[in-house]
């Protein structure tokens, strides 16, 4: 038993990464241990361009900050939200979710600079009920700027198995919000 728990975990391990292809976008600011304060703004929760076909609601930025923990019940005015983001640290980024002037929910982010980008510490996620059910799902976020706009890429890589049956896959994205005025 053992042996097959070791395999499983070697095997999630091998194939858990959640990499984020580079779009060749050619106009993003690069981030740096300098300039990571030029993140420091107020942006729009609903994003410009949408890529996806599913509820608007999860391609809001609060949605991709905070995990895919959103009640919609006790947020039904998710449009018209802002987002602030502050850098606490070259490795931390503080989000405040505002309804107007009023502050509703906080989160802090811990990550690295890398490749020009904000990486949030990427999700992990393992479903170890062998032979039963099976299964890890990984994500991964980063944070961008271009102009005067914040880029999110966001990418997911999950395999599972259900006694007879199984499913995997990957699934990368991209969102683009604007600076509050």
């Amino acid at each position: 038993m053992k042996l097959v728990i070791f395999n499983f975990i070697t095997l999630v391990f091998l194939t858990s990464c959640a990499v984020i292809k580079d779009s060749g976008r050619s106009n993003i600011t690069r981030l740096d241990k300098h300039n990571v304060q030029s993140l420091n703004a107020v942006y729009l929760n609903t994003p410009l361009d949408s890529v996806t076909n599913s509820d608007p609601i999860f391609n809001s930025l609060w949605f991709q900050i905070s995990g895919f923990r959103y009640d919609r019940k006790r947020q039904p005015s998710w449009r018209s939200q802002t987002v602030k983001f502050e850098s606490i640290s070259d490795k931390r980024l503080k989000a405040s979710l505002f309804l107007g002037d009023s502050l509703i929910k906080q989160k802090t982010m811990k990550g690295k600079l890398k490749e020009g980008y904000f990486y949030r510490r990427p999700s992990f996620i393992v479903i170890p009920l062998f032979p039963l059910l099976c299964g890890y799902e990984t994500t991964r976020y980063r944070f961008g700027l271009t102009e005067d706009k914040l880029i999110v890429d966001y990418k997911t890589h999950f395999w599972l198995f259900a006694l007879l049956a199984g499913n995997s896959g990957n699934y990368q994205k991209t969102e683009t919000y604007e600076k509050k005025n």
